[in-house]
């Protein structure tokens, strides 16, 4: 099973730009509505699915300044996985304008470096660069203090 996630945000044509920045995404199979509003459009890297976007009808900006005050959390969040720290750095830099940063850079047992942000869409993003070993359980309960 695999997972493909899509974002449904009012004004995609300039998010569409926005994301391309942001991660250094190509886009394929764009498709407008009649009303030249965006239907549908995919964002590759290297050849291989990221994610989709779409226009959303909806008015979504009471949610979204709720989740960008800090009033409220986003419902989901996608997790990217990078190669190298500038990737995250350059990432970072694109979502954090305008949006919330949740947590900035840093390294944790599970990566060297890693950040969370929700950008000015109220999409929430896990950005990082995975470690080379994955970090055993008690690691990760001895760096949450759950060992204790």
């Amino acid at each position: 099973m695999k997972l493909n996630g899509s974002i449904c945000v009012k004004g995609a044509h300039e998010a569409v730009e926005f994301y391309k920045e942001a991660f250094g995404l190509v886009t394929a199979h764009l498709g407008l509505m009649p009303d030249g509003t965006l239907g549908h459009v995919e964002f590759y890297k290297d050849e291989t699915f990221i994610f989709s976007m779409a226009e959303s009808d909806k008015d979504s900006s009471k949610a979204l300044n709720l989740i960008l005050s800090g009033d409220a959390n986003p419902v989901t969040s996608f997790s990217l996985d990078f190669e190298t720290e500038a990737e995250i750095h350059k990432a970072f830099t694109v979502l954090s304008k305008g949006g919330r940063v949740l947590s900035p850079i840093e390294a944790l047992p599970w990566s060297p470096c890693c950040a969370t942000v929700i950008d000015k869409y109220g999409v929430c993003w896990y950005i990082h660069v995975p470690a080379d070993k994955r970090p055993t359980v008690n690691e990760v309960e001895e760096f949450f203090g759950w060992d204790k």
